[in-house]
């Protein structure tokens, strides 16, 4: 009679499930980061949504062993600000920060310039951001 409420429940996740998961998402997260220094990346391309991601930083920051605490939260709070590099609309083509390297004209150096300052600014912002929520959260669980 009441079969249909068991159909809706959520579906329960183990701890093992929940720990592969996070480190599916930091390893897929972190090779993007190193495949593409010093880039502006588009979001969409984030192996979890940025709410998610901070989630698991979180996670991440308080489970940090009592051996490698400071180092492991640095890292931590490193990547939770290496989030605001991903940015919606930045297309397909990550775009580099080095401005100068390939541009054989100086029209075109401006062009490109002008595009990558928008984006720095955009991630620059965000970045801010995540320091001050990353030190509203040190000051809650210290």
């Amino acid at each position: 009679m009441f079969g249909w409420l068991r159909k809706n429940k959520p579906e329960q996740v183990s701890p093992e499930q929940m720990s592969e998961e996070m480190t599916r998402i930091m390893n897929t997260y972190i090779a993007l980061l190193k495949a593409h220094p010093r880039h502006v990346l588009e979001a969409s391309w984030l192996p979890a949504d940025k709410e998610r991601m901070i989630e698991i930083f979180k996670i991440l920051w308080l489970a940090a062993d009592v051996q490698d605490l400071n180092e492991m939260r640095e890292a931590t709070e490193n990547y939770w600000c290496q989030l605001s590099l991903f940015q919606p609309g930045v297309g397909g083509v990550p775009i580099s920060f080095d401005i100068s390297k390939d541009n054989p004209t100086v029209k075109e150096w401006r062009e490109r310039k002008e595009r990558v300052e928008k984006w720095l600014e955009f991630a620059s912002a965000e970045r801010e951001k995540h320091e001050s929520e990353i030190k509203h959260f040190q000051q809650q669980h210290q």
